[in-house]
């Protein structure tokens, strides 16, 4: 057992701790709970959809180039953001309303608007710096399927907190979501510190920063420098990248509606009216399936290739999609239901692994002397999380325009709910598998590159990080030649 993979996995534990009640709770509370109107709704959601777009490379671009010690260190920036991650997890169970002694749409929005962005905020900046360090404690495709698979069973641990919370509410009202969410973003906090307080990197960016002539502290005016600019333009372009990405941002909408709206879809569908255990062991199975699924498909990733297992994944929903459409049983539906909370979730859970190896492959085609890890997941966050709120906006459209009322279960047409269970999937996923064929990088050699280090063919980098990934020790010396960049 690897302690180090271990340590960085403490993190993932942490995080879904909290991420999988916060996804999958919060559009039930303020639609049901809090009845906040379609128009807040909406007003929220694309605020928070612009600053999404905003935050991501801006930590992207002061993790990488920032001359602070504590922003050098992506375990610092994991460790610092610990606490404040597991904070911004408690305000959508606050009742603001009820506080004020308020029914006011205003408050219900700006309640939504500030739960959305903080919550996002150290969503970005600790998890954005919790990819990187993946990508700079692993040097091959096998030991980032390994860390994949740590990272799984991390995941899979993390699973019971929706069936909890779901307990505590049924049996014990608002008192008891109080307690188990408070209880939650205390285990999350400390998990999450632990990593940044154990984890070792194969790079010592703060070493290196020290001779990195751009390593100065970013203002930001340099987000809008033509250099800076520039290096994104030609990051972002990458034909692999925009090959992963775009298939990446279905994928994430596809999750999000999933983790947003199940528990809405259960109820107004009444799969589970009978039985409250019912409810909650099949939302338990939700949680575990894609933990399960990434597990179980180890042997088949490590012989075919990840990329051949995502593809398949898409064909899978494809077809269940299809068997729907003709076949709108009951069990179907809640079948529909669990496919499409387990196959997507678990097809996002090798993105780390592509983007890792589109880090790698940039990295040696331009001689670069650092990789650069956090501009290249900010990029993916800049495309992939403004589908966080667009398609729960779409989704919430639809309701609105089926059953004339948002925040009324009793106008929502379950027609509309089973149509959109089959019909969504089958286009998004059909193009999930067009936008995917296009990526290159199926079994990347890493080996290969590599060798290519020591017969002079590449450039500083792979010089001095290609030994430190043979070696497990950091010895990063910059060299004239290099791309400085």
């Amino acid at each position: 057992m690897d302690w180090n993979y271990v340590s960085y996995c403490s993190c993932t534990f942490g995080s879904r701790l909290i991420c999988n009640v916060f996804f999958f709770y919060y559009v039930y509370y303020f639609i049901e709970v809090y009845k906040i109107s379609n128009a807040a709704f909406q007003v929220s959601q694309v605020i928070f959809l612009l600053w999404n777009a905003i935050n991501d490379p801006l930590f992207g671009m002061f993790q990488d180039h920032s001359s602070a010690k504590w922003l050098q260190s992506r375990q610092m920036n994991i460790y610092y953001g610990a606490p404040l991650f597991a904070l911004s997890f408690m305000t959508p169970w606050v009742p603001v309303c009820d506080i004020l002694g308020t029914d006011s749409q205003l408050v219900k929005g700006l309640h939504l608007t500030f739960s959305l962005c903080f919550w996002d905020a150290m969503f970005s900046f600790v998890l954005l710096a919790h990819c990187s360090l993946y990508t700079e404690i692993t040097s091959s495709e096998e030991q980032r399927v390994q860390l994949t698979l740590y990272g799984q069973v991390a995941a899979m641990l993390a699973c019971w907190t929706v069936p909890l919370v779901e307990a505590c509410t049924q049996f014990g009202g608002s008192r008891g979501l109080y307690v188990s969410t408070l209880s939650i973003a205390l285990l999350s906090a400390f998990f999450i510190g632990w990593t940044g307080n154990r984890t070792q990197s194969l790079v010592d960016r703060s070493a290196a920063a020290k001779c990195h002539t751009l390593n100065k502290a970013p203002t930001i005016k340099d987000l809008f420098s033509r250099a800076y600019l520039k290096l994104n333009s030609e990051l972002f372009f990458t034909k692999d990248f925009q090959a992963f990405v775009w298939m990446n941002f279905i994928n994430t909408g596809i999750v999000m509606v999933a983790s947003n709206f199940t528990k809405l879809f259960t109820e107004d569908l009444h799969l589970f009216s009978s039985s409250k255990m019912g409810k909650i062991l099949f939302f338990t199975l939700m949680m575990l399936g894609s933990r399960m699924l990434v597990l179980v498909s180890y042997p088949a990733v490590n012989k075919w290739g990840a990329f051949n297992i995502v593809r398949a994944s898409f064909v899978f929903l494809i077809m269940s999609s299809v068997v729907l459409s003709l076949f709108q049983h009951s069990a179907m539906v809640s079948l529909q239901i669990l496919l499409i909370n387990t196959v997507p979730d678990a097809t996002s859970s090798f993105g780390t692994l592509f983007i890792s190896n589109i880090i790698a492959a940039d990295t040696v085609r331009n001689e670069r002397e650092l990789p650069l890890s956090s501009m290249f997941f900010g990029l993916n966050a800049l495309v992939i999380k403004p589908s966080q709120s667009l398609f729960p906006m779409l989704v919430a459209y639809w309701l609105q325009l089926s059953g004339g009322g948002l925040n009324d279960s009793s106008k929502r047409s379950t027609e509309a709910i089973v149509r959109f269970l089959w019909l969504v999937p089958l286009v998004l996923c059909t193009l999930q598998l067009a936008i995917f064929s296009l990526y290159t990088l199926r079994r990347p050699d890493t080996h290969a590159l590599q060798a290519k280090t020591f017969s002079g063919e590449m450039g500083s980098f792979e010089r001095n990080y290609g030994s430190v990934l043979e070696n497990q020790k950091v010895d990063i010396k910059p060299s004239p030649s290099a791309s400085t960049i």
